[in-house]
Formats: C-alpha cells, sequence, structure tokens
C-alpha cells in the first residue's frame, strides 16, 4: 500500500489536541516565549520560539517541569505532537505559522513530518537551487524524500529519491563545503549544489565496511585505499570508520566516504592511521585475521596493486 502524502491539512487539523496540557499554561508559555524572542532580537519562527519555549521550561522547578514532561519533548522535538495544540495556540498570541511547502518538491515520508524544523530546512535548501526546485516541481510523480539520519548533531540530513537521480540534502559544519567539493568524486560523494549552510550530494547507495567483517583483508584494503586517498588531497578524515561512512562500490571496486564534518586540510593524517588501525584491532581478536587486515591495510595505504584490488 503506498504511503500516504503529508499535507498541511493532516498535520494541522487531523491530529488530537494534546492530553492532560491546560490551554492557558500553553498560552502563557508561547505568549512569554514570542516575546523572548522579540527582547533577544530572534527571528519569529516556530524554530525560535520553540527553542525560547524550551529554555523556560527548563528553569521551571523539578516536580512542575516533571508535570509538563510531555510538553517538553514536543517543543524540543516539534514535530507532529506539536501540531496537536500550536495552531490554535498561534492565532491567540498572533504568531504566524512558518509551514513550508515541501510537498510541492517531494513527496515526504512521515518522519519528515517528525521535526518541523527539518520540513522546513529542506524546502527552504531546495528552493535556494532554482534549477532543481523546477525540476521537482515538474515531475508529475513526486521523488520519495526521507530522514538518513536522527537526532544528529547536523539537524537535516535527507534523502531525495527516484529513479533519475538520488541525492542527500543535509546542514554543513563549518568549512565543511570546502572539503567536500575538494573530495567530490574521488574520496566523496559528487557534491551538485552547495554552499557554507548546506550541501545537496550525490547518495552513496552502496555497502558500508561493515559488510565485510568477515574478510579481514579487504577491510584492510578498503581502510587502505579510503585513507590513501584521503591524504593524497592534503585532507585528514578525522572521523571513526565504524560508523557507515566508508562506502565501497563492489562492482567497481570504488571506495568512498562520506561525511566529512570533522575533516581538516593539512590535519593530522596520523589520527587517520592510529583510527583505522583501532577498528581493525576491535574488529578482529585472531591473531591471523588481524594481520592480514593490517597488511592489507598498508598495502592499500601505499598503493601496491593485487590482482582484482580495492581502487
Amino acid at each position: 500500500m503506498a504511503e500516504r502524502a503529508i499535507t498541511f491539512d493532516s498535520l494541522y487539523h487531523q491530529l488530537p489536541d494534546i492530553d492532560n496540557e491546560d490551554p492557558e499554561f500553553l498560552i502563557d508559555l508561547f505568549e512569554d516565549a514570542k516575546n523572548n524572542c522579540i527582547k533577544n532580537e530572534k527571528p519569529l519562527n516556530i524554530f525560535y520560539l520553540f527553542k525560547e519555549a524550551q529554555h523556560i521550561l527548563f528553569q521551571m522547578k523539578r516536580d512542575e517541569l516533571h508535570s509538563h514532561w510531555h510538553l517538553l519533548v514536543s517543543v524540543t522535538e516539534p514535530g507532529l505532537e506539536v501540531l496537536r495544540y500550536f495552531p490554535q495556540i498561534a492565532k491567540k498570541i498572533d504568531f504566524e505559522i512558518d509551514f513550508e511547502p515541501l510537498g510541492d518538491y517531494v513527496n515526504p515520508s512521515v518522519m519528515m513530518g517528525f521535526n518541523i524544523n527539518h520540513w522546513n530546512r529542506a524546502s527552504r535548501i531546495i528552493k535556494q537551487n532554482p534549477e532543481l526546485a523546477r525540476e521537482l516541481k515538474q515531475m508529475e510523480e513526486k521523488p520519495q524524500m526521507h530522514l538518513l539520519d536522527y537526532g544528529d548533531e547536523r539537524g537535516l540530513v535527507a534523502a531525495i529519491v527516484c529513479d533519475k537521480f538520488q541525492l542527500v540534502v543535509k546542514n554543513a559544519f563549518q568549512g565543511e563545503e570546502k572539503i567536500a567539493k575538494k573530495v567530490a568524486g574521488i574520496a566523496g560523494p559528487e557534491v551538485r549544489y552547495s554552499n557554507n549552510d548546506w550541501i545537496i550530494e550525490d547518495l552513496i547507495d552502496t555497502c558500508s565496511l561493515e559488510h565485510f567483517k568477515n574478510r579481514p583483508e579487504m577491510v584492510g584494503r578498503v581502510l587502505g585505499v579510503a585513507l590513501r586517498k584521503t591524504h593524497d588531497l592534503g585532507i585528514a578524515y578525522l572521523d571513526r570508520f565504524d560508523r557507515g561512512h566508508v562506502k565501497i562500490n563492489t562492482k567497481t571496486g570504488k571506495v568512498i566516504l562520506i561525511d566529512w564534518s570533522s575533516a581538516q586540510e593539512n590535519g593530522d593524517k596520523k589520527i587517520d592511521i592510529i583510527n583505522a588501525v583501532s577498528i581493525i584491532n576491535l574488529w578482529y581478536e585472531e591473531r591471523e585475521e588481524k594481520i592480514e587486515a593490517l597488511k592489507n591495510f598498508k598495502l592499500g595505504y601505499q598503493n601496491i596493486a593485487l590482482p582484482g584490488s580495492t581502487t
């Protein structure tokens, strides 16, 4: 059965009221949050309004906060729960709901509705790329959009998937865009659109290194190749290798690293070597397997080719 598309009406008007909350308390809370936004010269949008509401709740006494715990969770992760009660409150405090028309471009999954900030952010990033926005709007059958990571410090990380393309839309850390463009197509995914705040890149939908734990020689070789390609570009990756970030195309043998948020130009490359060796030591207890992985790591890093080797 096809998943029913999320619409403005289904989010705002077809959900029950929040349980066990006094309407007057909710109105006072968001009125105070709005005043704090004005006082602190913050934009009057959902993101900052709920940040201020969260701050007010955390200033409560412990017993009082406990009685509003469900509300605190909703305010911390403003999504479907918030939309049960907020539209009515917004009218009372004269607050315009900034709900972006993400559905004009993609068919959002239910997960996209779990965080209204991610929803709005995704729509705004797409709109900032007129060529992509126009192409998506013109598509009769909209591509699926779903979250790839939820609760990550990066914030938005979502995929747009259709027969024509597979893209990742994500917030960028400071300095990440420059590195992502430098490694694009070599040690990282191709970057399609980007600026200092966000990146739209190809989705690398291939196997992760974790899938090959039973092949220590391949694990070693892949790690060696990944770091050689990265270090040859003058970049240190500076992240762990056991988070699904090492991708292998089993048909072509190409190795790609995703998520360059920790990487640095002219960073300490020794840290990458230490991290790779640590993963090998963690994954393999048998001495022979460990030696096989380390031997192939060295060969991959030194670019010593073997028949059928990973590139």
